[in-house]
């Protein structure tokens, strides 16, 4: 279901200049005139003057030679980052929560999404679902607390992007394209979180003196650097309709390869337990805020599993919610086990 914009949206740019981005607050733009915009700035980007003449100048003649392939735009992309030789602008719709706009997923509390699809307004795959489904941990925090439970909505253009980062916590990231171009992503696993981070230290020393900036870069970082310093680096195009997902502590960057509007989400499935522990104590070690409060998780999910737990010994049946608790309940369970670390961990 394509999201409905009656109303202005924000959009930021920013200038690409030596090895580092800057970000400015943009004009507003209705989704059609934002549009218009991208396809005229993608088209005049690739289009080759020797291509145009006279007597093939028209409409169709012009989208069939402006329209390049994703290996032109992102060599072109990464040639920007690498070898500057000229100031790049482009405007980005970035992280619009859907509290102040309309999800691209139908909506439980508008009864025209509920009448029309019901399967999609509680499945499972609908963003505005995932952070507070059974499985995640998420569930128990507040959304009067925390913004984080909200699916955020963005619409980019051709080269607009989001810089090498964490997610929040070290969370679980899922990510839909509604409508438009495709997406690259690049991501490297959390395994070598320490190895990225001192590629980007030496590389960039200047950023050695905030660390909180390697958790929320604000410069692109050319994935051939990081190869040649040892590091895996995983590459996927995304297209509509698909999915992506971003592992725990997973650094990851994407750009887009022309006008599109995608929405993402954060999630915290049991297993995520460990990642979240490893993040508050960065965080504290960082003197950084944190977005949500882990322990309330650990303690919300363990009073659960312990009511859970009673009420199966007393109806002696299983169901499927309750082999999940005995999965993570046992000595080596990932709720036991991060309750024990919890416990005995430094304040």
């Amino acid at each position: 279901m394509k999201p409905e914009f009656g109303h202005s949206v924000e959009l930021k740019e920013f200038g690409c200049c030596n090895e580092h981005f800057e970000f400015e607050s943009g004009p507003k733009f209705k989704l059609k005139s934002f549009k218009n915009y991208a396809d005229h700035f993608k088209r005049q980007y690739f289009v080759k003057e020797d291509q145009i003449t006279a007597s093939n100048f028209n409409s169709d003649a012009m989208q069939m030679l402006s329209e390049p392939s994703i290996p032109d735009i992102e060599g072109e992309y990464w040639r920007i980052i690498e070898n500057p030789t000229e100031e790049i602008e482009v405007l980005h719709g970035n992280t619009t929560e859907t509290s102040a706009s309309q999800s691209g997923f139908p909506l439980k509390t508008n009864p025209r999404d509920v009448t029309a699809c019901p399967q999609y307004v509680e499945s499972g795959w609908n963003l505005n679902n995932t952070p507070k489904l059974q499985d995640s941990l998420l569930r128990f925090e507040s959304c009067n607390s925390s913004s984080i439970l909200l699916p955020r909505l963005s619409i980019g253009m051709c080269f607009s992007s989001n810089h090498w980062r964490i997610e929040e916590h070290h969370l679980y990231l899922l990510s839909y394209i509604h409508f438009g171009a495709p997406r690259i992503f690049y991501g490297v696993p959390g395994s070598h979180r320490c190895k990225f981070e001192e590629a980007v230290k030496k590389h960039l020393p200047q950023l050695s003196a905030h660390p909180c900036l390697l958790q929320n870069l604000a410069t692109q970082f050319s994935p051939s650097i990081l190869t040649s310093e040892g590091i895996p680096v995983y590459r996927c195009v995304q297209n509509p309709k698909e999915f992506v997902l971003i592992l725990p502590g997973a650094y990851h960057a994407e750009f887009d390869s022309g006008f599109n509007c995608y929405e993402a989400v954060n999630f915290a499935p049991f297993d995520w337990l460990p990642h979240g522990q490893n993040a508050v104590e960065l965080y504290r070690e960082q003197d950084r805020k944190t977005s949500i409060s882990h322990d309330k998780l650990l303690l919300e999910a363990a009073a659960e599993a312990i009511r859970a737990l009673g009420e199966l010994a007393l109806r002696n049946k299983n169901s499927f919610d309750d082999s999940k608790w005995r999965r993570v309940c046992p000595n080596y369970g990932y709720l036991t086990k991060a309750l024990k670390v919890s416990l005995y961990s430094p304040l």
